[in-house]
């Protein structure tokens, strides 16, 4: 048996300051979910001395039927449903991409899109999801306009370096992990995918779109 420590949303900690931590939420994007929306995932993410070294994000139910994407430390490609993903070697940039946003921007769709041009936005439950799916390649990078805990980002954070992407803070800081329960600074929102991307969104004005309340235990990010 290989004992670790672990961070889960629902089932609790066990922090000692071991190597290695499991980071889990059992179901990213539950209150969209119980909304009728689809897009909610499993994220499990593995920290290895603060740094993701393995990340599963599996949407049971999407537009394409069930989607897994996957990776871990030493592997030269993301799996997606058992198949290797070819990755670009460049940064595709803006133009012709898609930003994967929350869900509740369907209600300012067009606000979302003006932010995000010259890309589009794509709505969608579920923060884990939506960087699992930019660092697949089926856009450019995946926002959160909110607060994230570590069990959010974790998986999605891993597969994301895998492609060649990363995960930045609301000053363009990569995120980092000083320990398994807490990121290095406060993190207001998060951006993940092609840095340069990711570098020219978060100059964006999101702050028109967010309402000061944060959000409550189980609302979606």
């Amino acid at each position: 048996m290989f004992f670790c420590d672990f961070l889960g949303e629902e089932t609790g900690r066990k922090l000692s300051g071991h190597s290695y931590c499991w980071v889990v939420d059992p179901h990213d994007g539950t209150a969209d979910f119980l909304a009728g929306r689809i897009g909610s995932s499993v994220s499990v993410g593995l920290l290895h001395k603060g740094a993701p070294v393995l990340g599963v994000v599996y949407a049971p139910v999407t537009s394409r039927g069930p989607d897994c994407i996957a990776w871990q430390q030493g592997m030269r490609s993301l799996l997606r449903n058992g198949q290797s993903i070819a990755l670009s070697a460049t940064d595709r940039g803006l133009h012709g991409s898609i930003v994967f946003v929350s869900a509740a921007a369907e209600s300012k769709r067009a606000e979302n899109d003006v932010l995000c041009a010259p890309a589009v936005c794509e709505p969608m439950p579920s923060i884990a999801y939506r960087l699992a799916r930019a660092a697949a390649g089926d856009g450019v990078a995946g926002v959160s306009l909110y607060g994230v805990s570590p069990h959010d980002v974790v998986a999605g954070h891993a597969l994301l370096l895998a492609a060649g992407g990363n995960l930045f803070d609301q000053d363009g800081q990569p995120i980092r992990y000083t320990t398994p329960a807490e990121f290095s600074s406060p993190v207001t929102r998060c951006f993940g995918g092609e840095r340069a991307a990711c570098l020219t969104l978060l100059t964006r004005p999101w702050s028109t779109l967010v309402s000061p309340p944060r959000p409550e235990l189980g609302t979606d990010v």
